[in-house]
């Protein structure tokens, strides 16, 4: 996902079918909590974006913009 925030950001979204270790908080900075959701009944305080971005690679879009006015030519 290209996304506008205060600059520009890519956001990159992995799917996995296993998982061996505990997820831990690296920027600790930027985020105080790590929970496991149900995509479909994410927590409220969840960035507006990740809903999108969940929506988008569910129907099979690999690529999406978000947060930038579309202009018309």
């Amino acid at each position: 996902m290209f996304r506008r925030s205060q600059e520009p950001r890519v956001d990159i979204f992995f799917a996995t079918s296993t998982w061996v270790r505990v997820p831990e908080i690296r920027e600790p900075h930027k985020c105080t909590e790590l929970v496991w959701a149900d995509p479909t009944q994410l927590p409220d305080d969840t960035l507006d974006f990740l809903g999108q971005a969940r929506a988008e690679a569910r129907d099979g879009h690999a690529f999406r913009e978000y947060g930038f006015t579309p202009i018309s030519l």
